[in-house]
Parts: structure tokens; sequence; C-alpha cells
């Protein structure tokens, strides 16, 4: 959806192959353009077709009656196709004899077609970037249809939504409103593996992780983790080329640290962003051998405890608490599901109901068994 300089809305209406102008004031429909029911009710296309579509966008509208549009004719829903490959479409709109010229068409370079999302997004000096979705493929064309970039991701398997380009002198217009997340923990509270990432964050060459030790008492009384709290104590403790999404960070110390954070660096060694302090928890098991799957034996409170909600959540010899994850007994496996048995049924009216009903199935059949033996009695004495 577009919003044109006068309040209304350019809406692409890819179930019905057909985009509208919607008045911004009442909301009724100012004109529209394709459609499989009236195609030619508003505008008649003269050397084009679409269907499918994505992404309008209202680029010019002038006082002699002429709009310039954009999208993505995806010419298949999957089922129906409509042209032989995918395409940006820039269409001219003359509301003065109500005609559809099509000015230009940016076919999807292997002449495949993209069934389902994708953009166009149109760039200064005429050039426009394409996404064609499928395996997050973007494509830049000049002002004369030439392709001049091509990217997309290493697997196949992926698929993106949209693309856009940004041209920036510097990041901090493109910094993500989220911090870098990271957790961290230990195997013997000297090797420590951190594990850190930022979710939309651009221009990170480098991880930094910084620990810092002997303020338990401060953590522990604290309901927020900040980095002031160790001002002056932290300690730069390894860097790492960021790897990917996820980078991880491995350290061996003979000090024990009880917060760290990580520092998210860019290309020239600048700090353009920093996590929240952590908590360092232990687990008991190594990371390595934890292996894919990303379970863990045992883990362990965290080396420090701290004060959430005025609720302390960990002993002051935390380190000592072991509390088991992925192994149980079968006697309290059995337990449980017993507990589970009789507690459920009280949790809702439907339960209570079960409950009546197997009672009453109960008194009967114990009935029954009364008046059998009854009976059996009274033929005996009779013989």
């Amino acid at each position: 959806m577009d919003r044109t300089s006068e309040g209304d809305f350019f809406i692409s209406g890819r179930g019905t192959n057909t985009v509208y102008l919607v008045s911004g004031k009442d909301g009724s429909i100012l004109w529209r353009l394709g459609g499989s029911d009236s195609p030619y009710r508003d505008f008649v296309r003269k050397d084009f077709n679409f269907s499918a579509q994505h992404d309008a966008r209202m680029l010019h509208a002038n006082e002699s009656g002429i709009s310039l549009v954009s999208f993505l004719d995806n010419a298949s829903d999957g089922y129906d196709t409509s042209s032989p490959t995918s395409s940006d479409l820039v269409v001219a709109l003359n509301h003065t004899d109500h005609t559809a010229s099509l000015v230009t068409r940016l076919a999807r370079p292997d002449g495949g077609i993209s069934d389902r999302r994708g953009n166009v997004q149109a760039l200064s000096q005429g050039s426009y970037l394409v996404c064609w979705s499928q395996s997050g493929w973007v494509t830049e064309f000049d002002r004369d249809g030439r392709n001049i970039f091509d990217i997309r991701f290493k697997d196949e398997n992926m698929y993106t939504y949209r693309a856009y380009k940004v041209v920036s002198s510097t990041f901090d217009s493109l910094k993500s409103p989220e911090v870098p997340a990271i957790q961290a923990f230990t195997q013997d509270s000297v090797r420590i593996s951190a594990y850190v990432s930022w979710n939309g964050g651009f221009g990170v060459t480098e991880w930094r992780l910084f620990g810092c030790s002997g303020i338990l008492d401060i953590i522990h009384n604290s309901d927020v983790l900040e980095l002031s709290m160790c001002e002056g104590k932290w300690s730069l403790l390894t860097e790492m080329s960021r790897q990917g999404f996820e980078t991880r960070l491995d350290y061996v110390s003979e000090f024990t640290f009880a917060l760290v954070y990580a520092e998210a660096v860019d290309k020239s060694g600048v700090s353009i962003a920093q996590s929240r302090p952590i908590v360092l928890r232990k687990t008991a098991r190594k990371l390595a051998e934890a292996g894919s799957t990303g379970e863990e034996n045992s883990l362990e409170a965290p080396l420090a405890s701290y004060t959430s909600r005025g609720q302390s959540h960990a002993p002051t010899k935390a380190t000592s608490i072991i509390v088991k994850t992925t192994e149980a007994t079968a006697t309290t496996a059995v337990l449980h599901g017993l507990y589970k048995i009789v507690r459920g049924p009280a949790s809702d009216f439907f339960g209570w109901i079960t409950w009546i009903l197997l009672g009453w199935c109960i008194i009967l059949a114990s009935a029954s068994v009364i008046l059998s033996f009854r009976c059996i009695y009274s033929n005996a004495l009779t013989i």
C-alpha cells in the first residue's frame, strides 16, 4: 500500500488481480486497474497484462492527468499464469482517455516465475531494484534496463518477502532499535563460551566480550543489571570476527567473572552497539559435547544470584545447586503422571463432569454386583 500526496491510498489486491486508488476521505474506490471481472472498467490496457501482483507504488502524478505507477507482476498465483515470466512493470495511466500504457518491463533474468511475494523499489536516476523473493534473489536494473547488480541467498530454500536498497554515509541511521542479544555459559568458572547476535544490526565486523568480577553483593541487591554497575571494572576478555548471524566467543581465564556483555564493532574498530550485561551461567556439561541438539544434561544456577521483582532466584552458594533438565527416574515419571490424572479433572468444569459420570458408573457397577450375589444367595436358600 502507498499513499498519495492528496491523502488517497494506492492498494494492490493480489487476489483480484487489481490495483485500486481508494479515497482517504470516505473510503470509496476512485479508480481501478486490472481485475478479471471487469478488466477495462476504468482503464484500457493497451499492450500488457498482469496478475497476482505485489507492491503497487504511485511514482508520479502531474496536473495534465497522467499518473506513473509501478508494481511487481508475479504473473502467477501458483495456479493460473498470465505471462511466461514475472516482471517489474512501470505503467502510465491517462485519466483523460482512460488508457494504461506500458512504460517499462524488467523481466526476471532467468525467465522464471515468482508466484508469491516480491517488490519493486524505484531508485535515483531511473534505476530499479527488484526482489524476486525466491532464494532472496534481488536484481538492480539501470535506466537502460541492464542488469548491474544481482544477489541471492546461498541456500536455495530461503525466501524473503521484500528487499530495499539503502544508501547512507554512516550506519547511524540504519542501527537496529534492538540491542545485541547474548547468552554466556561457563563449564568450570574459568572457561567461558558466549553466543551473540544482533537482529537487524548493520556494519558489524567484529564482536568483543567483556567481563566483570567482584560485585556479587551489588548484583544480589539489584533489580536491573546495567553496564554502569561495573564502571571501571570491565575487562576485555576476547574478540572474534563476525561469523554470520550468531557468533561464538570462547575465553579461558584464571579469574571468575560474574557479569559479561558483548560489544559490536564496525570495520573501523568503532563501537556501534553493546548488549545488556548478563549473569554468567554454569553448565555441568561441556558445550562441545552437547552436540547440535543444544540439550544439556544439567544446568546450574547463575554464578551470582540477583533479585528480580523483590525475590531472589538463587541462594548465596548458587554453584552448589544443580537442576536436572533432561533426566528423570521411572518412579518420578509414574508419580507425575498419576498426579496429572488426579489434578487434571479438578482444573475445569468438564473435568468435574467426567469424574461425576465415572463415579456414577462405579456405583451402578457395584450395585449390579451386590444384586447378583443376593440372587445367587436366594437361589441357594431355595434349593
